[in-house]
């Protein structure tokens, strides 16, 4: 095996109404891991609780007006148990009032093809694409021997980040670890477009491998054509993968789960509301309720629905 590609981080917040009914979300995440619902414990008191789990779980419950808000993060540990496979969680993460807000890709090389420091000699001059910033982070270990990690992208602030460095000095694997952290929106959407794919290994490969690119920059007559390095194709050919820029579009094709989504689970409460507040009230409700969490990508669905009603004839049904 040349290569392993694998989830190694994942970040799902979500309201509860109880710390029992949150406690059944972390329970649903071991039931379909196959662990023992048993494999956790909690501890705290009003208006905090943690979670702990031997098995690459944590949680954290925090009461709020809004209700009991819940945050799991799923370790690599945890996705190990599950063969790596996220896809039998989906239907966990799409509870109501739920979020993914950090979601990480991992692929080892175990062929060692090119190391951290070479990669970052390639970054320095300009031999990549697709990141406009890079940064190599020298550290010690816990013996005192030195390591490298580069990054490329924009540590804590954009929605995407890639790390590489050597996973046998950190985790005691011996492989080149390619780490893409995605956040916010694009970490919603790899995770649904993994869920949903027949081959989810695949797929992540995809994201990682379509997040950048390397090769070197040639001046053709009167234009410049990129040649990839041999080494990123072959690690690209490893993985089986084809690689895939994950864009926020009009094209996204969340707008229709979407809108089934809210259909078949939120119809009824939607509608004891508008019958109770009256339209007016009830749509200055959903839009106060709604604009602080609203994204690029959610502003996008507004603009392909409005083009959908204006383009259907029966504008009070263009969505049956």
């Amino acid at each position: 095996m040349a290569v392993n590609i694998h989830p190694d981080f994942l970040t799902f917040t979500y309201l509860s109404r109880s710390l029992a009914g949150g406690c059944q979300v972390v329970q649903d995440f071991l039931i379909l891991n196959n662990f023992s619902t048993g494999d956790y414990s909690v501890e705290g008191r009003s208006p905090r609780w943690f979670v702990r789990s031997p098995v690459g779980l944590m949680a954290q419950f925090k009461e709020s007006s809004e209700g009991l808000k819940g945050r799991i993060e799923l370790g690599g540990a945890f996705f190990k148990g599950c063969s790596d496979n996220i896809s039998p969680l989906h239907q966990v993460f799409r509870v109501p009032d739920s979020n993914i807000t950090r979601f990480d890709i991992a692929i080892d090389d175990y062929s060692r093809r090119v190391m951290p420091l070479d990669v970052y000699e390639e970054c320095k001059l300009g031999n990549f694409k697709l990141f406009r910033s890079f940064e190599l982070q020298q550290s010690s270990l816990r013996d005192g021997s030195p390591a490298s990690t580069l990054y490329l992208g924009s540590k804590g602030k954009g929605e995407k980040l890639l790390r590489v460095y050597d996973a046998s000095l950190i985790h005691d694997v011996n492989a080149i670890r390619w780490e893409l952290q995605l956040r916010r929106d694009r970490a919603s959407l790899a995770v649904d477009l993994t869920c949903l794919s027949s081959s989810p290994q695949k797929q992540m490969a995809s994201f990682l491998t379509g997040s950048v690119d390397f090769g070197s920059f040639c001046q053709s007559n009167s234009s410049v054509n990129f040649r990839r390095f041999s080494w990123w194709k072959e690690l690209i050919k490893d993985c089986g993968a084809t690689p895939e820029k994950l864009t926020l579009s009009k094209d996204d094709p969340a707008l229709a789960k979407m809108i089934n989504w809210v259909r078949d689970q939120c119809s009824p409460s939607l509608g004891v509301l508008l019958r109770a507040l009256g339209v007016e009230d009830f749509c200055q409700f959903v839009l106060n309720s709604s604009t602080p969490r609203m994204r690029q990508h959610h502003y996008l669905l507004v603009n392909e629905l409005i083009n959908l009603k204006n383009n259907n004839n029966n504008e009070d049904g263009f969505l049956i």
